[in-house]
Protein backbone atom coordinates (compact mmCIF):
# COMPACT_ATOMS: atom_id res chain seq x y z
CA UNK A 1 0.00 0.00 0.00
CA UNK A 2 1.43 3.63 -0.80
CA UNK A 3 0.01 5.77 1.62
CA UNK A 4 1.13 9.88 0.26
CA UNK A 5 1.20 11.91 3.56
CA UNK A 6 0.99 15.87 2.42
CA UNK A 7 2.72 18.20 4.88
CA UNK A 8 2.89 21.22 2.62
CA UNK A 9 1.34 21.86 -0.52
CA UNK A 10 2.85 22.24 -4.13
CA UNK A 11 1.68 21.27 -7.35
CA UNK A 12 4.46 18.46 -7.23
CA UNK A 13 2.40 16.76 -5.44
CA UNK A 14 0.03 16.10 -7.72
CA UNK A 15 0.95 13.29 -9.65
CA UNK A 16 2.50 11.21 -6.04
CA UNK A 17 -1.66 11.88 -4.74
CA UNK A 18 -2.54 10.02 -7.76
CA UNK A 19 -0.56 7.08 -7.68
CA UNK A 20 -1.29 6.89 -3.51
CA UNK A 21 -3.54 4.16 -2.49
CA UNK A 22 -4.20 6.30 0.48
CA UNK A 23 -3.60 10.28 1.10
CA UNK A 24 -3.42 11.86 4.69
CA UNK A 25 -2.91 15.21 5.39
CA UNK A 26 -2.63 17.07 8.28
CA UNK A 27 -5.54 19.77 8.44
CA UNK A 28 -8.79 20.40 7.01
CA UNK A 29 -7.54 23.30 4.88
CA UNK A 30 -5.27 21.35 3.29
CA UNK A 31 -7.79 18.46 2.38
CA UNK A 32 -9.54 20.79 0.59
CA UNK A 33 -6.56 22.27 -1.31
CA UNK A 34 -5.94 18.51 -2.52
CA UNK A 35 -9.09 17.73 -3.12
CA UNK A 36 -9.28 21.05 -5.35
CA UNK A 37 -6.02 20.33 -6.92
CA UNK A 38 -7.00 16.55 -7.80
CA UNK A 39 -10.24 15.78 -7.35
CA UNK A 40 -8.85 13.32 -4.56
CA UNK A 41 -9.93 12.87 -1.13
CA UNK A 42 -7.38 13.09 1.86
CA UNK A 43 -8.16 11.23 5.13
CA UNK A 44 -6.86 14.32 8.01
CA UNK A 45 -4.60 13.12 10.73
CA UNK A 46 -2.88 16.06 12.92
CA UNK A 47 0.06 15.96 13.79
CA UNK A 48 0.87 14.93 17.69
CA UNK A 49 2.54 16.83 20.08
CA UNK A 50 6.42 15.84 20.76
CA UNK A 51 7.97 17.93 23.56
CA UNK A 52 7.63 16.98 27.17
CA UNK A 53 5.10 18.99 29.16
CA UNK A 54 6.38 21.86 31.65
CA UNK A 55 5.54 24.47 33.75
CA UNK A 56 3.16 27.50 32.12
CA UNK A 57 5.54 30.65 32.02
CA UNK A 58 5.17 34.07 30.56
CA UNK A 59 8.13 36.72 30.24
CA UNK A 60 8.87 39.48 27.14
CA UNK A 61 11.78 37.00 25.58
CA UNK A 62 10.35 36.19 22.18
CA UNK A 63 11.25 33.03 20.07
CA UNK A 64 10.78 31.77 16.74
CA UNK A 65 11.55 28.49 15.74
CA UNK A 66 10.77 26.16 12.56
CA UNK A 67 12.12 26.13 8.57
CA UNK A 68 14.45 28.29 6.86
CA UNK A 69 11.68 28.68 3.96
CA UNK A 70 9.49 30.35 6.66
CA UNK A 71 12.02 32.78 7.39
CA UNK A 72 10.34 35.34 5.19
CA UNK A 73 6.98 35.34 7.50
CA UNK A 74 9.24 37.61 10.24
CA UNK A 75 10.49 40.40 7.84
CA UNK A 76 8.08 42.60 9.47
CA UNK A 77 9.34 41.89 12.99
CA UNK A 78 12.86 42.68 12.30
CA UNK A 79 12.91 45.34 14.62
CA UNK A 80 11.68 42.99 17.44
CA UNK A 81 14.38 40.72 19.65
CA UNK A 82 13.19 37.36 18.47
CA UNK A 83 15.51 34.69 18.88
CA UNK A 84 15.70 32.57 15.83
CA UNK A 85 16.16 28.76 15.19
CA UNK A 86 16.50 27.35 12.05
CA UNK A 87 18.30 25.19 9.48
CA UNK A 88 21.80 23.91 11.08
CA UNK A 89 21.18 25.24 14.70
CA UNK A 90 17.87 23.26 14.63
CA UNK A 91 17.64 20.54 16.87
CA UNK A 92 14.77 18.88 19.23
CA UNK A 93 17.76 19.38 22.08
CA UNK A 94 18.00 23.02 20.80
CA UNK A 95 14.39 23.65 20.51
CA UNK A 96 13.65 22.55 24.02
CA UNK A 97 16.20 24.10 25.70
CA UNK A 98 15.41 27.37 23.78
CA UNK A 99 11.86 26.86 24.68
CA UNK A 100 12.50 26.71 28.43
CA UNK A 101 14.82 30.18 28.00
CA UNK A 102 11.59 32.13 26.44
CA UNK A 103 8.97 34.11 27.53
CA UNK A 104 6.40 33.42 24.59
CA UNK A 105 6.66 32.02 21.17
CA UNK A 106 5.94 34.00 17.99
CA UNK A 107 4.55 32.44 14.75
CA UNK A 108 3.47 34.75 11.97
CA UNK A 109 2.06 32.64 9.35
CA UNK A 110 2.85 34.82 5.87
CA UNK A 111 0.19 33.97 3.21
CA UNK A 112 -0.21 29.94 3.57
CA UNK A 113 -3.34 28.38 5.13
CA UNK A 114 -2.51 24.79 4.99
CA UNK A 115 0.16 23.99 7.91
CA UNK A 116 -0.69 22.05 10.70
CA UNK A 117 -0.82 23.32 14.47
CA UNK A 118 2.43 22.01 14.97
CA UNK A 119 4.13 24.92 16.39
CA UNK A 120 1.30 25.83 18.69
CA UNK A 121 1.29 22.26 20.00
CA UNK A 122 5.00 22.07 20.68
CA UNK A 123 4.75 25.87 22.25
CA UNK A 124 1.95 24.95 24.53
CA UNK A 125 3.54 21.81 25.80
CA UNK A 126 6.86 23.84 26.83
CA UNK A 127 4.12 26.05 28.69
CA UNK A 128 4.66 28.84 26.35
CA UNK A 129 2.38 31.30 25.48
CA UNK A 130 2.29 31.05 20.96
CA UNK A 131 1.66 34.76 19.92
CA UNK A 132 0.13 33.77 16.16
CA UNK A 133 -0.70 35.26 12.78
CA UNK A 134 -3.89 33.52 11.50
CA UNK A 135 -4.28 29.62 10.24
CA UNK A 136 -6.94 28.27 9.93
CA UNK A 137 -5.54 25.08 11.82
CA UNK A 138 -4.82 27.22 14.81
CA UNK A 139 -8.86 28.21 15.10
CA UNK A 140 -9.12 25.02 17.63
CA UNK A 141 -6.96 27.16 19.87
CA UNK A 142 -8.40 30.80 19.74
CA UNK A 143 -9.64 30.84 23.44
CA UNK A 144 -6.17 29.38 24.52
CA UNK A 145 -3.67 31.57 22.97
CA UNK A 146 -3.32 35.27 20.43
CA UNK A 147 -4.38 35.04 17.04
CA UNK A 148 -4.13 37.92 15.24
CA UNK A 149 -1.54 40.90 15.06
CA UNK A 150 2.00 39.96 16.45
CA UNK A 151 2.33 43.28 17.85
CA UNK A 152 -0.92 43.78 19.81
CA UNK A 153 -0.31 39.74 20.97
CA UNK A 154 2.76 40.13 22.65
CA UNK A 155 1.51 43.66 24.36
CA UNK A 156 -1.14 42.14 25.51
CA UNK A 157 0.47 39.16 27.30
CA UNK A 158 3.24 41.05 28.72
CA UNK A 159 0.17 43.49 30.24
CA UNK A 160 -1.86 40.22 31.43
CA UNK A 161 0.50 37.58 32.55
CA UNK A 162 -2.06 35.53 35.11
CA UNK A 163 -4.42 35.34 32.40
CA UNK A 164 -1.77 34.03 29.44
CA UNK A 165 -0.26 31.75 32.27
CA UNK A 166 -3.90 30.15 32.92
CA UNK A 167 -4.71 30.26 29.19
CA UNK A 168 -1.79 27.98 28.90
CA UNK A 169 -2.54 25.72 31.57
CA UNK A 170 -5.72 24.88 30.33
CA UNK A 171 -4.22 24.89 26.76
CA UNK A 172 -2.06 22.07 28.23
CA UNK A 173 -5.22 20.12 29.38
CA UNK A 174 -7.06 20.21 26.42
CA UNK A 175 -4.48 18.76 24.22
CA UNK A 176 -2.91 16.42 26.71
CA UNK A 177 -5.22 13.53 25.13
CA UNK A 178 -6.57 14.86 22.05
CA UNK A 179 -3.06 15.28 20.55
CA UNK A 180 -0.83 12.51 22.42
CA UNK A 181 1.32 10.45 20.64
CA UNK A 182 -1.08 7.26 21.25
CA UNK A 183 -4.37 9.29 20.53
CA UNK A 184 -2.58 10.14 16.86
CA UNK A 185 -1.57 6.60 16.30
CA UNK A 186 -4.81 4.98 16.73
CA UNK A 187 -5.95 7.76 14.02
CA UNK A 188 -2.88 6.22 11.81
CA UNK A 189 -4.06 2.81 12.36
CA UNK A 190 -7.88 3.42 12.01
CA UNK A 191 -6.91 4.76 8.29
CA UNK A 192 -4.80 2.36 7.02
CA UNK A 193 -6.50 -0.59 8.00
CA UNK A 194 -10.24 0.80 6.95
Amino acid sequence: MFVYDVCDWRDENIPYCHAADLITCNSEVMAATIHASTGLDAHVIQDPYEGKEKPAKVGESLLWFGHQVNLGDLKPYEDLPIKILTGSDWSMERQEEELDKCGMVVIPTGNRKTKSANRVLESIRAGRMPVTGFMPSYSEFSEFIYIGDIRTGIDRVIANPDKALKQIKEAQDYIRDKYSPATIARKWKRVING
